[in-house]
């Protein structure tokens, strides 16, 4: 529950209203077919990763409620489902190209309602989510994410609506990096210490 001061939903204007929020997401991987990791122990070998890569195709599925309350009554719900396969390649462990991730995930939500703000209403109602990963050369790891917008009534459809691309540079015990988000102009650096959660 928070109180928020955004641009109405119908025109430019700044309105304010309270706005409370229930959701619940579940998440869940299914694997199709896995790779048998030879052995768990963590030897020199592991130099940019802290556990061996989990190679394989999976089926990646997600299942999301929302439900958004703002002043006068006004509200917006929905329910999401995705359903598309990942693909895990490499151990991370040579020089050159020893690792590539890539999933495709469709979404596509239920609503109903509407949001009184702009910056939260919820009109793709069908999108792609991509994900790409790909080890260059030793601990440099390319990262990108997208979702396309499928829906065929929305502004943007044909669009990227969510883009960000990284560079990291990965070890066994950290990694940092940086990262740009196209769609909105805005870049920042990313650090984490493996073994911390």
């Amino acid at each position: 529950i928070g109180n928020y001061k955004a641009e109405e939903l119908t025109s430019s204007d700044f309105i304010e209203s309270f706005k409370g929020s229930i959701s619940y997401q579940l998440e869940q991987t299914l694997p199709i077919y896995k790779k048998k990791i030879d052995s768990l122990y963590i030897d020199k070998s592991y130099e940019y990763i802290p556990e061996p890569i989990k190679q394989g195709v999976y089926i990646k599925s997600k299942i999301s409620l929302n439900y958004d309350l703002y002043k006068n009554g006004n509200s917006q719900e929905y329910f999401g489902v995705g359903l598309g396969p990942e693909i895990l390649i490499g151990n991370f462990k040579k020089d050159f190209f020893d690792y590539t991730r890539l999933s495709v995930i469709p979404n596509y939500k239920f609503n109903s309602g509407k949001s009184i703000f702009k910056f939260d209403h919820v009109s793709e109602n069908f999108t792609l989510a991509l994900n790409f990963d790909q080890q260059l050369i030793g601990p440099f790891l390319i990262e990108t994410q997208g979702i396309l917008n499928l829906d065929k009534d929305s502004n943007d459809y044909g669009e990227f609506i969510y883009s960000k691309i990284g560079m990291n540079f990965k070890k066994r015990s950290y990694s940092v990096g940086i990262f740009y988000q196209p769609n909105n102009k805005a870049g920042g650096i990313n650090f984490n210490l493996n073994g911390f959660k």
